[in-house]
C-alpha cells in the first residue's frame, strides 16, 4: 500500500474519531446544561430546524406507547427545557451506553439515560435516539427522548421447576 493511500485512510479515520468525540461532547454538554439549569446555553447545540420529540413507552405493552410532545426549532426546545428552572424542579440526567454512527456530515446515536428529579427524588429511565448534522460544528438535528414506564400489572408467578409443567 502506498504512503499516500495510507495517509488518506488515516486522515479519514482521524476525522471519524474527532467527529465521534465531538458528538459525545455534544450529548454530555446538553445533559450538563440541563443539570445546572442552563437552558439558554442549549440553544447553540441545535440546528435551526431541529425537532425534539418526547415519547412514553411501556416495555410490556408497546400498544400504549405514545408521543407526548413535539417541539420544532431551538426556540421552542429551549423554552420547554427552561420550564424546569422556573418550576424549581431540578433534573440530574446521567447518560450512558452512547453508540454513535458517523456518515460524513451526518450522524446518529442511541444512548440510555437515568435521571433523578428533585424535589422528591423521582427516578426516570429513558432512551435518546438522536440525529446530528455538521454545521460549523456538530449539532442536534433531531432528538427522540423516550421515557420508559412500568405500568404493567405484576407478572404472573411462574413455577420454579419447569418439570412440574411437563410431568403430569
Amino acid at each position: 500500500m502506498s504512503a499516500d493511500r495510507l495517509s488518506i485512510k488515516l486522515s479519514k479515520r482521524v476525522a471519524m474519531l474527532e467527529s465521534r468525540a465531538a458528538v459525545t461532547d455534544l450529548v454530555h454538554r446538553y445533559a450538563f446544561n440541563v443539570r445546572y439549569g442552563r437552558s439558554a446555553e442549549c440553544r447553540a447545540l441545535f440546528t435551526e430546524d431541529a425537532v425534539f420529540e418526547m415519547r412514553e413507552a411501556n416495555a410490556s405493552n408497546p400498544a400504549v406507547d405514545r408521543t407526548v410532545r413535539t417541539l420544532v426549532g431551538p426556540d421552542a426546545i429551549i423554552a420547554y427545557i427552561g420550564k424546569t428552572g422556573v418550576s424549581n424542579i431540578r433534573v440530574y440526567p446521567l447518560i450512558y451506553n452512547l453508540l454513535i454512527d458517523i456518515d460524513e456530515l451526518e450522524a446518529r446515536s442511541s444512548c440510555m439515560m437515568t435521571a433523578r428529579a428533585w424535589p422528591g427524588g423521582r427516578e426516570l429511565l429513558g432512551e435518546y435516539r438522536d440525529t446530528y448534522r455538521y454545521q460549523s460544528g456538530w449539532r442536534f438535528s433531531g432528538r427522540v427522548h423516550t421515557i420508559l414506564k412500568d405500568d404493567a400489572p405484576a407478572a404472573v408467578e411462574q413455577p420454579q421447576d419447569a418439570t412440574s409443567i411437563t410431568s403430569r
